[in-house]
């Protein structure tokens, strides 16, 4: 079974349990994931352009900035700045979530491989995942296909115990 790192970029834990939830439903039984949250954007920059991660994604409209004194958003375009850094860096597959059109644009011309609208569709945000990981797709023969023995033996013994 693979690993795969998985680089979260959002200073929203409401929108990231959903991301977690698409990524682990993709790589469920295919490969073991491990997440590294940050919601800083220097953080994505010198995270993002180091090696070891299968997939950034990156929330553009919740990214705070620490240099000051209090946390604060960043603007929109120090975030493009920030994914046109990485992308010098490293090709790794990039996956951004905006509220904006305008914004999910610019962010395919900075270099991301996908940009979704926020409020995203779930069933959606799980095929762009599989997309950007190259993951097949898992049909239920193919889920329960480790399990078919055992099961056809628990169904056996179920009902010997109801005769």
């Amino acid at each position: 079974m693979d690993n795969i790192n998985v680089l979260l970029v959002n200073g929203d834990r409401g929108i990231n349990r959903p991301i977690e939830a698409a990524v682990l439903d993709v790589c469920y039984n295919q490969a073991l994931v491990h997440f590294t949250r940050t919601a800083e954007l220097s953080e994505f920059v010198r995270l993002g352009a180091s090696d070891g991660f299968g997939l950034i994604i990156l929330v553009a409209d919740h990214l705070v900035s620490s240099n000051k004194r209090h946390d604060s958003l960043i603007p929109f375009e120090e975030v493009v700045s920030a994914v046109l850094a990485v992308r010098r860096e490293r090709s790794t597959p990039l996956m951004a979530i905006s509220a904006s059109d305008e914004n999910k644009h610019a962010l395919l011309a900075a270099g991301v491989e996908c940009a979704m609208k926020f409020p995203f569709n779930r069933e959606l945000l799980r095929s762009e995942i599989r997309q950007l990981l190259k993951m097949p797709e898992l049909n239920s023969e193919n889920a329960s296909g480790q399990w078919g023995q055992a099961g056809m033996w628990l169904r056996l013994l179920r009902r010997l115990k109801s005769a």
